[in-house]
């Protein structure tokens, strides 16, 4: 009776939620989310669930099949307890013999049905239709499912219940249907019937998801018969097929007589699949046994049939580079994914494959490496930089590539300029100015007219040029420049002049360095104004700038134009102030003074 007792414990907890879904409508209420078969509990606390694709379909056993719970009886030799019936799905054995529950005719669920009415004993009490439940449960007795039968309208003592049975292992199953009356008695009745959901099949290449390129596919399945009993002939399997992007795919000589395929598909193949396949493509493994039963699997894998593209976002093509500069690019693939130990970057020969040691980072598919030019080999002038990368489809980008100029000499800063010329189109030709000082009237770095050298005004004009440009090679007649930081040029004073103005940083004996302890002034720089004096003959002796150490008598002639003013309200010593011109590109300051 602890037993008894227990049981319909459960049942009232079942029902108290149950009836409140149910209510008035005949038809079979919504199956409760157990009925998946993933894990369903079952009213006695057990676990059900299946997996349909690893089940053994041995037949356990189970102690359902040594028939029901006793009646209760009454004292006048009736029976007291509710008379249970399972009228449907039938009574069967023998797989062989009898027939199957299974998805032949498209269903995926089973109504089991039961007739419920009160024992036939004087005091027996009418039946309590909220208290009617049907269950499905596995080959070792567990509860799969548990349900509240529906009672008919048309026939008051039969209850039914759908399931779902397309996860249940093949195998043995029961049908249990459990009243109770009135009177608080209750009465049960099992079934014995058989499910086949198919043979069993197990995808073992492509994996599902994983990337493969636009090449040969490897495909390896199994397709192997689920015995519903010891002796079942239906079980055998009966016709495999293979869809892959809905496209039939011939198995003829790819299985063995265990149920294993192995095959390659050409997934390039135009003839087979005209359109060329990219992204997520379906896989479809079909396998029917004897009885005509047929299980599915779907599943997807990813065609990736291009490589990463590769984008160089600093520095720009063609710029200059100096000391330690970052090199930031982006790698990206929407097939598969880029393999981030793919990535390499490659400066001239040198070739740096991604790591985590300090010159790499990466963050979302935007990287960077550090290009350090002193430790570039083979290269004075520029260096070329190729980027490649795979993506986990082993696809190969087709790279990307840039070229920078080099800059590791420090800029040029000079006190005392030599003169120089400047040179202008005019009527069809070449002009070339006067010589001139860029600097004009200011303090020379050594005037040997002064006695003592380096004697300056209490009160002086202090100019200085600053410029800088890439390596360059000694015969290029223009280069690039790669600018001055403006907020760098400074005139250090040092008050004493027997002491100097630099210091030996090293112990090696040599002054090397500023003694930047010692009083500076900042220098700013002055925009280009003015004109040079264009009259007169050019001086032939004196190279230009612009040309380096081209004559000037190559290049031009003498002009006729009038002597410019004087700059600043003609006040000043200056009547032009240079500039730094890049060939096709800006102009940059190059003229410094104290502001």
């Amino acid at each position: 009776m602890g037993m008894k007792t227990w049981f319909l414990a459960s049942l009232l907890t079942f029902t108290a939620v149950a009836t409140a879904a149910c209510g008035g409508d005949s038809k079979p209420p919504p199956l409760p989310a157990d009925t998946t078969g993933s894990s369903t509990g079952g009213r006695h606390g057990v676990g059900g669930g299946s997996n349909v694709d690893q089940d053994s379909g041995a037949d356990a056993g189970s102690s359902l099949d040594g028939g029901d719970a006793s009646t209760v009886s009454g004292g006048d030799g009736g029976v007291l307890s509710p008379i249970v019936t399972v009228t449907s799905p039938v009574q069967v054995t023998d797989p062989n013999v009898g027939p199957v529950i299974s998805s032949v005719n498209g269903a995926n669920m089973v109504r089991a049905t039961c007739t419920a009415i009160p024992g036939t004993g004087a005091s027996a009490k009418p039946i309590d239709a909220s208290m009617v439940v049907l269950e499905m449960l596995d080959a070792t007795g567990v509860s799969l499912t548990a349900s509240p039968g529906i009672q008919s309208q048309a026939k008051p003592s039969e209850f039914s219940a759908d399931f779902i049975f397309t996860n249940v292992k093949n195998g043995k199953v029961f049908f249990r249907c459990t009243a109770h009356d009135k009177g608080g008695l209750t009465g049960t009745n099992t079934i014995s019937s058989f499910v086949d959901n198919g043979p069993a099949i197990t995808a073992l290449s492509p994996v599902a998801d994983s990337a493969h390129p636009y090449s040969p596919l490897s495909v390896e399945f199994t397709a192997t018969a689920l015995a519903l009993a010891k002796g079942d002939t239906g079980a055998p399997v009966d016709t495999v097929a293979l869809q892959i992007n809905g496209k039939n795919i011939d198995l003829t000589g790819d299985g063995d007589a265990s149920g294993h395929y192995k095959l390659s598909v050409n997934i390039a193949d135009q003839t087979l699949f005209p359109t060329k396949l990219n992204g997520a493509i379906a896989i479809v493994i079909t396998a029917t046994d004897k009885r005509g039963v047929q299980r599915t699997s779907t599943y997807h894998f990813v065609v990736d049939s291009a490589g990463p593209v590769i984008a160089i976002t600093a520095p720009l093509a063609d710029e200059i580079i100096g000391g330690n500069r970052l090199l930031e690019f982006t790698v990206k693939d929407d097939g598969s994914g880029v393999n981030r130990d793919s990535v390499v970057v490659t400066v001239n020969q040198d070739t740096h494959s991604f790591d985590l040691k300090g010159l790499w980072s990466e963050n979302m598919g935007a990287y960077t490496f550090s290009l350090d030019s002193a430790n570039i080999t083979g290269a004075t002038v520029q260096i070329n930089v190729n980027i490649t990368a795979n993506d986990l489809a082993g696809n190969p980008s087709a790279g990307t590539s840039a070229t920078y100029y080099l800059d590791t000499m420090p800029p040029t800063v000079d006190l005392d300029p030599p003169q120089l010329q400047e040179m202008k189109s005019s009527n069809g030709g070449n002009v070339c100015s006067q010589l001139f000082d860029p600097l004009g009237d200011t303090a020379n770095d050594f005037d040997p007219s002064v006695d003592p050298p380096f004697t300056i005004d209490q009160f002086t004009t202090l100019r200085a040029i600053a410029w800088d440009e890439e390596n360059g090679t000694p015969d290029e007649p223009f280069r690039r420049f790669s600018g001055v930081a403006t907020d760098s040029v400074k005139v250090y004073v040092q008050g004493n002049a027997t002491a100097g103005l630099l210091i030996d940083t090293n112990k090696d004996g040599v002054c090397d360095e500023v003694d930047t302890t010692l009083p500076f002034l900042n220098m700013y720089p002055v925009p280009p104004n003015g004109s040079a004096t264009y009259q007169g003959v050019p001086d032939t002796s004196i190279t230009t700038i612009a040309t380096k150490d081209v004559p000037a008598t190559t290049l031009c002639g003498a002009g006729t134009e009038n002597v410019p003013d004087r700059l600043c309200s003609k006040t000043s010593d200056l009547r032009r102030v240079i500039q730094h011109d890049q060939l096709g590109g800006p102009v940059e300051d190059v003229v410094y003074a104290l502001v």
